[in-house]
Parts: structure tokens; sequence; C-alpha cells
């Protein structure tokens, strides 16, 4: 394991999978190698796939291939694509969805709560275009389009119509008595519905139904799938129930 990187619930995670002799894992966000490593380590002659589209990740895996030689590979992709994966015949898939420890702390992936640092936040920085410039491209459309917006407000106070007519507000806003709410006051209401714990940040975790098929087809009947949330157990058991309705966790 890499020094300072803590894999999250470990001990509940092997409890779950219960890796045995022999048998086949996916990691699907393979992140520090924390949970890939204790996979490896609690059983004999145990294989392990694990994916992560991080090219950071490469260098970590290269040191536990060659720990477990012939026993560990990783594959460089987002596990969203697992349709595209080759192997097959799992015992066993983990899912820990979030940001890694290394992504957090490292300034210039613009992840950081303590650091500042370049707003890149992007999980592969090999594909799409960093936040910053997308921030900066959307507001240079959004300066644009400001006197299309005007001249549209403008003709619609002088005339009563214009093209952006349809698009504009129509009628006066109807008063109310209730007072407006904060967004800390919204998101208060929220938990209350759902039963989210006070102290959960994350956003629900969504599937799609062909990465639900794809991870199907990629398990054994009896292979136990975690789907791991560290936001709220409530999210954790919502993603874990997502799974067995397809009947991959038994």
């Amino acid at each position: 394991m890499i020094p300072g990187h803590q894999p999250v619930l470990l001990r509940e995670v092997l409890g779950f999978l219960a890796p045995a002799d022999g048998g086949r894992y996916l990691d699907s966000t393979f992140g520090g190698g924390g949970h890939s490593r204790a996979i490896l380590e609690s059983a004999r002659d145990v294989h392990l796939v694990a994916i992560d589209r991080d090219p950071e990740a490469a260098p970590r895996a290269e040191a536990l291939a060659a720990e477990f030689p012939g026993r560990f590979k990783l594959i460089d992709r987002d596990f969203g694509r697992l349709g595209g994966v080759a192997d097959s015949d799992f015992d066993g898939i983990l899912f820990d969805f979030g940001l890694s420890s290394f992504q957090l702390d490292d300034p210039g992936r613009g992840f950081s709560f303590r650091a500042d640092g370049h707003a890149d936040m992007r999980l592969d920085p090999r594909a799409g275009v960093p936040a910053a410039r997308w921030l900066e491209m959307t507001g240079l459309i959004l300066v644009a389009l400001l006197p299309f917006a005007a001249f549209a407000i403008l003709a619609r106070k002088r005339t009563g119509d214009a093209s952006f007519a349809p698009f504009l507000p129509q009628g006066e806003p109807e008063s109310s008595s209730e007072p407006r709410r904060s967004p800390t006051s919204s998101r208060a209401r929220y938990r209350h519905a759902t039963g989210e714990p006070p102290g959960s940040t994350r956003q629900p975790v969504h599937f799609r139904e062909s990465e639900l098929r794809s991870t199907m087809r990629l398990a054994r009947s009896s292979a136990r799938c975690l789907p791991l949330s560290t936001s709220s157990g409530r999210r954790a058991c919502c993603a874990r129930s997502a799974f067995t309705r397809w009947r991959i966790a038994p």
C-alpha cells in the first residue's frame, strides 16, 4: 500500500467480496490500488483486473504488477465503458465512486480544497478541456448573446412582439407570501426528504442501463458486485440495490 493512502472501508469490502483461492476479480476504480492489493493478498492465486482512466495511476499499477506477476493488469479506460473489456467470468466486481486522495492532494488537478491551482478538474487530462477553459468559453458565449437578449427585451417593450418573445418571461411574476429560500435551506429540505445525513456533500450515483448490462456480462452468475459510495450509507445502499435488480449481487 502506498504511504498516506487508505482505501475506503477495506475490511467491509473484503468481507463482502470474500475473495477465494483462484478467484477472478475486477476493480473498476483502481485509484491508489489499495483495494486491488488487499484482494490480491487475501487468497492464493487470485487474479485481478483493474480499470482507471487517470494516466497517473499507471506507475502505481506497474509496481503492483511487478509484485504480483501474471496475476494483475491495469486497463486504461473509463469504467463507464465496461462493454469493451475482453475479460469476463469475474467472481467479484468493485466500484469505489468518487475522487482518490491523489487527485485531491495535487493542486494541479484542480480538485484540492486546501491549495490554489489551475482549475483543470478532469479525471483524464488527455480528454476534453480544463474546467477553467470551459468556463471561459461559456462566459464568452454569454457575453456575445447579451446584445441580442437586450434587443429582444427592448423590442418587446416597444412593439409588444419580437422573434425572441417566445423565449422571454410572459406577464408579471406572481407574488408570493412565502419567503425565498436560500440554497442552504433548500439543501436541508432535500436531505430531510431523502434521509441524507447532514454531513453528506456528494451527489447521487446514477447508472446507465448499458453500464449495468455490461457489468452483468462480465460477472459469473454467482458473482458479488459491490458499488461503494462514501457519501452516505443510504447512497451506497441505493447503488447496491441498482445492481441487485440485475441479479449481479446475491
